[in-house]
Formats: structure tokens, sequence, C-alpha cells
């Protein structure tokens, strides 16, 4: 660049513009702070409960977002938390209890818990962002961390994920405020409320992962988008309704991010105390999403149970919520689900199971869904006493029309026939043939069907 005055050339150099945000524009926060178990606990997540994926006949505590046990506080578990409420005050969301300063790590979890702002497990539920801040910012699937130097500057600071001390990708999350010369990028780190150089030797290994917001000097059109969580010993495979595919194959080893505005990662939030990374989720986005019907596959790549959380918001921001869970699986079991995905405002989530027991066409089938039994006949080993059924009800379905019957026996008190949703219904089985009817009537188009399903269980 070359410099003048009246009309003379006084300077001629070079000089490179780094995208860093002003020192203190962002805040600077610690969730060191936060270490009251009453006044400070973090969400759902709770000290020593039974892992998804545990043995069931020895785990005491199931399930594990039940409240037992000591909760972690936000100085223990809350890095993500206090991250996100630094991209907040720099946006300019305030305290509710003082709108002079920046919303605070405390402040932004009771507004979650008490929003509907954290999932099943205790995962912040990034879509809802937009809602709880009355639209000053959005979550934004479609920012990547290849362009996290032009997202800084374009859009503001954005948290990133790192290797805690337990060295898991998505241990630690930090809030990227700038770029330095030698390529380095600042940070405000919540651990001890100090600016490092994230990616620099000796500080944070870099996990190449970014949660993506834009504020509101942005418009968002549509700031719809679905994320499906999964706690298990399995990995999440999506196709859409053109037939991209976003998540892993483990039978193929394949990965694949066909959809656009996309991301598949773990996160394990490390304990801040002891170092040890905490529950792994595996975490599934795309935003503004087709409408139209997806197909989800969970591929199991270890024994034992699985949850799924699958949350879609709408282009008006309204929120749908369906959860699977404790569903076992083994190793390259594959268990299929179908969702809907409509676009338009209001309309929830519409979940199956792959099975829909046959015999009719497959508008009245889908009336009821299985995601176990996978078949009419299960072969069951000798001496098995119970199965446990996991059935889904289609929105469609009405449910005082619903009946059970096991070997003759009236065992509709077990079922819990709510149109859209989804139960697990453990039944008694004896030695040899059992046979159980389940009925439901239900509105297919302009008139009213019957689904009729005969899942027979053998043991010899």
């Amino acid at each position: 660049m070359r410099f003048f005055y009246n009309g003379q050339q006084y300077e001629q150099r070079q000089f490179k513009v780094l995208p860093q945000i002003k020192e203190g524009e962002v805040p600077l926060l610690d969730q060191t702070l936060y270490t009251d178990p009453v006044l400070h606990h973090y969400d759902h997540i709770y000290k020593n409960p039974c892992m998804i994926g545990s043995d069931p006949e020895t785990c005491t505590l199931w399930p594990p977002y039940l409240p037992i046990g000591q909760p972690y506080t936000i100085k223990v578990k809350g890095c993500a938390l206090t991250s996100l409420a630094m991209v907040l005050g720099y946006h300019g969301v305030k305290s509710p209890n003082d709108p002079s300063t920046p919303i605070a790590p405390d402040e932004l979890n009771t507004l979650l818990k008490n929003s509907g702002g954290y999932s099943r497990w205790g995962n912040i539920r990034w879509g809802k962002i937009r809602a709880l801040t009355g639209g000053r910012v959005t979550f934004a699937p479609e920012l990547s961390f290849g362009n996290l130097a032009d997202n800084i500057c374009n859009y503001g600071p954005q948290m990133v994920g790192a290797e805690g001390s337990a060295g898991v990708p998505n241990s630690h999350f930090l809030a990227a405020t700038g770029l330095d010369s030698a390529g380095h990028f600042l940070v405000n780190d919540p651990w001890r409320s100090s600016a490092k150089w994230y990616g620099e030797l000796n500080t944070w290994t870099v996990s190449n992962s970014i949660r993506g917001f834009v504020g509101p000097d942005y418009m968002v059109t549509d700031p719809s988008g679905v994320t499906i969580r999964l706690h298990s010993p399995a990995e999440l495979l999506v196709t859409d309704p053109q037939g991209r595919r976003l998540g892993v194959d483990p039978s193929l080893g394949q990965r694949y991010q066909e959809i656009p505005s996309s991301y598949y990662q773990d996160i394990s939030l490390a304990d801040i105390e002891t170092g040890e990374a905490g529950n792994r989720t595996k975490e599934l986005t795309f935003g503004t999403p087709l409408g139209g019907e997806y197909i989800l596959d969970v591929i199991g790549t270890g024994s034992g149970m699985y949850a799924v959380e699958i949350d879609a918001i709408d282009e008006a921001m309204n929120d749908s919520l369906r959860v699977i869970e404790e569903v076992p699986v083994t190793p390259g079991e594959r268990h299929r689900y179908r969702f809907t995905f409509s676009g338009v405002a209001g309309s929830p989530l519409e979940i199956q199971a792959d099975f829909n027991g046959g015999g009719q066409s497959s508008k009245v089938n889908s009336l009821l869904s299985y995601s176990g039994p996978w078949e009419s006949q299960t072969h069951l080993a000798a001496g098995a006493t119970a199965y446990s059924v996991f059935v889904f009800y289609s929105r469609n379905i009405l449910p005082q029309t619903f009946r059970a019957v096991l070997e003759g026996v009236d065992v509709t008190s077990m079922f819990h026939p709510v149109p859209g949703t989804n139960e697990r219904v453990t039944i008694p089985l004896v030695s040899g043939r059992n046979l159980l009817h389940l009925t439901v009537d239900g509105n297919v188009g302009t008139r009213i069907a019957s689904d009729s399903d005969r899942l027979i269980f053998v043991v010899p």
C-alpha cells in the first residue's frame, strides 16, 4: 500500500489485516467460578450414572438422565455452556438480572433448563438458540472449521472444539476470537478465563470442529435444521430424500458428508477436576433440510443399548424432539428408521421403524411399526422368559381402539399408545410358540383403516 501527503508519496509498505475481534469485546468468562451444587448444577448430566451401552443386568442406576447421585456443576462440565455465553454476550445478549452486563454462564444455564434448551441427556440444543435469544443469534451449521478465520471476520466469535486433558476430540470447547500473523487462533478459554493461542504447541490440540453462530447483523431466512444424537456403541447414517448421505457406515469403513451444511462428530466433555472424558455423544446435524422422508440407520459397533434423539427445528422456530431409547444392538447389526420432515411450520416429526408387521398396504402398516422384533417370527435362546417389544405409534392412530392379546390373554394395559410416540414393553414368554397380536385403527387418507400385526416368539 502507498501513502500520500499533499499529493506526494511518502511511504510504501505491505501489511496484512488480521481477522481479530478487538480485545475485550468478547466477554472473557470463567467456568471455574460456578461451583455451587444447588445453584450451578449443569443440566441433566450426573456423576457415576450407568452409561448408555452398559449391561442392563448389572446396571442399577438406569437410566442415566434420572437425578441420581451428585450432579455435575458448571465448573466441572460447563466449557461448552460458558463458551456459548461468550458468543451470545458478544452479540448483545444481556443478563436477565442486569441489562447492562452480558449474560453469565449460570444465567444461560437457567434459561436453557427452563426453556427446553437441553436434550434428554444434557446436550445443548443448538437450534433453540435463535428462539431463546429473540432472534439475535442463530446457530449456523453451514459454517465450517476450514473457513474459521473468515467466519470470525464476517460473523463474530465461534465455538471450537479441542482435545481436553483426556486426549479425546471435542472434550473441551472454547470461543475463537481471531487469528495472529503466525496462523494461530486466539481463543477465550473458559477453563481459566484466559486467552490462549488455539492450536499452538503445548496449548490445545484442535479437533477441526466448530459450532457456528451468526448475530443480528446477518439476515437468516430459514433457521430450520435437524440434529440427531446417538448415545451408544454404534454409528449413525442418514439418507435424505435425494439419496445424499451423512454419517458413517462401519460395515464399509466409509464416512459420508454429501448433505450440505452438515457435520457428524463425537462429543465427550471432559471433567475439569479429574481430566476424564465423559459419556460420548455422536452428533449429526444438517441445516435447511429438504421436506420429505429420511432414512436413519443405526449400525452397531459393540454390544449394548443405544438411545437416539431426533431434534428438528422448522423455519418458524417450532421444535420437535423425539427419543428412541434402551434398544439393544450388537456389532454389525443395522436398525433402520424413517422420519418425515415436512418443512411446514408446526408439523411434528413422524418416526417409523423399518419393520411394520406386513400384511396390509404400506400406509395402513405404518400405523404400528417396530424396532424389535425386526421380523414376524423371532427365535430366542432356550430358557428365555421375556422379550422387549419396541413399538412405534403413528400420529394417525386412534389410541382408544388399540388392543394387545398375548396367547389369548388381553394385555392391552401393558401398552400406552400415544399418537406420535414409541415405547418399550416387556412381555412374558413360555417355552414353545408365543403369539402377540396387536391391532389399532387409524386415519389413512380420508378413511379409517385397521392395522393388525401378529408377532411370533419361539422359545426352544
